[in-house]
């Protein structure tokens, strides 16, 4: 069975991706942008080859920025937090353009 693993991307790479993703938030004029939904432009831009699981390399690298206090670097990006009686509490991700 494959392991899931991640490989922290270059903050380099993160901050073009953010600068693409204002870009495509406002030409569309497009607020609360979920992962899932962001995903295709950011493959034909080449930040990913495909889509796993609706989203998940991208959540992977939120995950990571939060992690490690980065989330900065792609102000875009807004956590919301839906805690379920008995479970984890599960994070959803959404894009809305800095004004």
């Amino acid at each position: 069975m494959k392991k899931n693993t991640y490989e922290q991307i270059d903050r380099e790479i993160v901050k073009k991706m953010s600068a693409d993703i204002q870009a495509y938030l406002i030409e569309n004029n497009l607020e609360r942008v979920k992962t899932k939904d962001m995903m295709p432009f950011l493959i034909e831009k080449g930040y990913f080859p495909h889509d796993r699981k609706k989203g998940y390399p991208l959540r992977q690298i939120l995950t990571d920025l939060k992690k490690s206090e980065e989330l900065h670097l792609m102000p875009q990006a807004t956590p919301e937090y839906l805690e379920v009686e008995n479970k984890k509490t599960s994070t959803y991700w959404y894009f809305s353009p800095i004004k």
